[in-house]
């Protein structure tokens, strides 16, 4: 169960955008073998570049960066680094499709040692209702 606030700055330019984001958030888990909840404080910033391929359909290549940090008692302020490289495709103003490959450096529980993950990455997003606004690629996000 997490809680996010988040904000999104884009700067256009003639090849595609360039962006920024910056989310807080609590992140509520609840603890092996008991019923107490835990609640983590985090900090995201995300750095990304869209790269427009077509024009048509809305075809872009994207690139991003992030880096997390949070507070957690007895626990390093660092949380996870990750890197994204993909393609996204807007078929209309509904539906769009993201897929690419994910690399992450995630501190883990014992908060010594740092894990690796790899591999491919795929977001689908369906938008109900009328929208007034372009929507960003789907976030290729995971946790």
């Amino acid at each position: 169960v997490r809680l996010t606030l988040m904000g999104n700055f884009t700067q256009p330019t003639s090849w595609g955008s360039f962006y920024e984001q910056v989310r807080g958030e609590i992140k509520n888990n609840k603890s092996d073998g008991s019923n107490d909840w835990t609640h983590t404080p985090r900090l995201r910033l995300r750095l990304g570049q869209n790269f427009n391929v077509k024009e048509s359909h809305q075809q872009t290549l994207l690139v991003y960066e992030e880096i997390m940090v949070k507070y957690k008692e007895h626990s390093k302020g660092f949380d996870i680094l990750r890197f994204f490289g993909g393609y996204s495709y807007t078929m209309n103003s509904k539906w769009a499709i993201t897929a690419g490959m994910i690399l992450q450096y995630q501190l883990n529980k014992n908060n010594t040692n740092v894990d690796i993950y790899f591999g491919p990455s795929v977001a689908v997003r369906y938008h109900f209702g009328k929208s007034k606004h372009p929507h960003p690629p789907p976030d290729p996000d995971i946790d």
